[in-house]
């Protein structure tokens, strides 16, 4: 795939009612909001993921909970690069970047303020061999 879009096969391992459930796929994520109907703890899902950095859903809301697991890894960042392809309107005049054009710059560190509110970047990085933690 590309940018922050993965195929993945990944267990569901917490389900948190109707305000977000968690999989793990090598490493562990979370989805805001209901899970597909009958998934719950213990099943496999497949399927392609845009995965992102969340800098402070998880860590101001769901981590909160006691029964919410460790989400958080150390991560060393190797390389960043910030999507500079065109924007196009799709469905009645909703911006997105082309997808016929991807269009990467290597830069030090990321600025949305700066790169605009929806910047787009990908982060090279190695993961530590510390737990996750909430």
């Amino acid at each position: 795939m590309r940018g922050s879009t993965y195929r993945v096969v990944a267990e569901v391992f917490h389900v948190r009612e109707i305000e977000w459930w968690a999989i793990d796929a090598g490493i562990r994520m979370y989805c805001d909001g209901r899970p597909p109907p009958g998934i719950k703890e213990g099943s496999w899902v497949s399927g392609e993921a845009y995965i992102g950095v969340d800098p402070f859903q998880y860590l101001d809301r769901q981590s909160r909970h006691h029964t919410a697991p460790g989400l958080i890894y150390d991560w060393i960042i190797l390389k960043i690069e910030l999507n500079t392809a065109p924007y196009i309107k799709v469905n009645e005049g909703y911006l997105v970047r082309d997808p016929s054009i991807f269009s990467w710059r290597e830069i030090e560190q990321t600025n949305a303020w700066n790169d605009g509110v929806a910047a787009d970047y990908i982060l090279h990085c190695e993961l530590l061999g510390n737990p996750p933690r909430r």
